[in-house]
């Protein structure tokens, strides 16, 4: 990697290179830059830099290849994409709420969810819609959570659970509907 960076984010490319975006320098200030690390050669390479430097972040791969990235300290509201066709990013609309280290998945139908903070104690959920360029708020979760993990399950619901909570929280994407799953053991 070109530059030393501590809590940054990474996503596998759909042409087979990783993008790792942001994260703390070694003086612990944020920093906007990207690279993309090439398997086949076994080398780093910069790319374009974000629009705003950012650590603690979140980003997932979108259905057309474009990676979203969102929120981390420095920029908790804001979210951009980059499209690795053209070495770009674009500014998204900015969130409803400031998310610092939040979970995020790709839903099954191309949506992105985005749950949980450490900038702050709240219940909302944010989902956006890569083709209409839009952030929508739905259902509250039943438990606020900073840092969750996310996983998209066969039947489309996302499980969301951790983020210093045992409670494990359903979401059903087609009823915009939160069932409160079984806790995880202690």
């Amino acid at each position: 990697m070109g530059v030393a960076r501590c809590r940054a984010a990474g996503t596998r490319l759909k042409d087979g290179r990783v993008l790792t975006t942001g994260g703390a320098m070694t003086d612990k200030s944020a920093t906007a830059t990207a690279e993309v690390f090439e398997p086949g050669v076994g080398r780093w390479r910069p790319v374009a830099s974000m629009w705003k430097a950012r650590n603690g972040h979140a980003q997932v791969l979108l259905n057309d290849g474009r990676v979203l990235v969102v929120g981390g300290e420095g920029a908790e509201r804001s979210a951009e994409t980059y499209d690795p066709r053209r070495d770009c990013w674009s500014e998204t609309p900015e969130l409803a709420v400031a998310r610092s280290r939040p979970g995020i998945v790709r839903l099954l139908d191309g949506r992105v969810m985005v749950v949980g903070s450490d900038a702050t104690s709240d219940a909302t959920v944010e989902i956006y819609n890569p083709g209409r360029n839009r952030w929508s708020r739905v259902a509250d979760i039943p438990n606020d959570r900073g840092r969750p993990i996310m996983a998209v399950l066969d039947n489309g619901h996302v499980l969301v659970a951790g983020g210093g909570t045992s409670a494990v929280d359903l979401y059903d994407p087609a009823a915009d509907r939160w069932i409160v799953g079984p806790p995880l053991e202690e």
